[in-house]
């Protein structure tokens, strides 16, 4: 069975959890804009995609385009941070955010959907 679900599950899942929490942290930044002393927060995992950048991963693969990133190792929870976003909400800014947040949730629903249907389709070949 675990040759159905490969690790585009497993990637697919995480983030759909990195996007529902990073909707939280954003929401609470508009709801919160005109709270004193309040400091706007994000959910990012930079530092590791500033590696993968960079080159440091540990994988050998053959990179067949100057812009594609190299292969790196998954990532976990423990690759999230939670960073200051200045002292004030821009509510502009805020809402690109929430908006651009949203758009990828929807389209790692849509990946996830068809990781299901192709999966549907084999065992439906297969029976």
């Amino acid at each position: 069975m675990k040759a159905l679900f490969d690790k585009t599950f497993d990637r697919i899942e995480f983030m759909l959890d990195y996007r529902s929490e990073r909707q939280k942290i954003l929401t609470a930044n508009v709801a919160n804009m005109d709270s004193v002393d309040y400091e706007p927060k994000d959910l990012v995992f930079a530092s590791h995609l500033e590696s993968a950048m960079n080159g440091s991963s540990g994988l050998p693969l053959t990179r067949t385009d100057p812009g594609h990133l190299p292969a790196g190792p998954a990532l976990s929870k423990n690759d999230l941070e939670l960073v200051s976003m200045g002292d004030t909400v821009v509510l502009d800014e805020a809402m690109m955010k929430l908006t651009e947040n949203q758009l990828q949730y929807n389209t790692d629903i849509e990946m996830l959907g068809r990781k299901f249907r192709i999966v549907n389709n084999v065992l439906r070949e297969v029976m």
